[in-house]
């Protein structure tokens, strides 16, 4: 059996944290908005408070931080869904090769896909061409003239 998950399983996490981040998101966006509201509504009238004030703005600081945070969690997310498609999450699985015997051979499934393998045959050395000997071409000898005859037969 596989160790690897299949395609829903390995969906749930960044599924989760991406709703869940969407929902932090959402949810520090809309209490940004009503303490800066707060805030300036107790800075325009003449009534606002210094727990109006000071409040106010704590109440900003902190739903700012859950916007970044969820904002933060949405872009880890669907980078988490980047690296799941990446590392083929989605793909499915390669099956494991059957083994077949053969006459008291055992082969693997993909050794009888393979194509057989051609040989080729050996290279061998091209004849080098023979070596020309230059040819010389003599002179005719000069007729024998009657001082040669004579000297060799002394």
């Amino acid at each position: 059996m596989s160790a690897r998950p299949n395609a829903a399983a390995a969906l749930v996490l960044p599924a989760v944290a991406f709703v869940g981040s969407a929902a932090v998101a959402v949810y520090g966006a809309v209490s940004t908005a009503t303490a800066s509201q707060t805030l300036s509504t107790a800075l325009t009238s003449g009534t606002g408070t210094a727990v109006d004030v000071y409040g106010s703005q704590s109440a900003i600081v902190v739903s700012s931080g859950l916007l970044t945070a969820g904002i933060v969690g949405l872009v880890v997310s669907i980078a988490l869904f980047g690296a799941l498609i990446a590392f083929g999450a989605f793909s499915k699985p390669a099956d494991e090769p059957q083994v077949i015997e053969v006459d008291g051979e055992v082969f693997d499934e993909a050794e009888l896909d393979a194509e057989p393998a051609v040989e080729e045959p050996a290279e061998t050395p091209a004849a080098e061409p023979a070596a020309e000997e230059a040819v010389v071409a003599e002179e005719p000898a000069a007729a024998a003239t009657d001082d040669d005859k004579d000297a060799t037969r002394a």
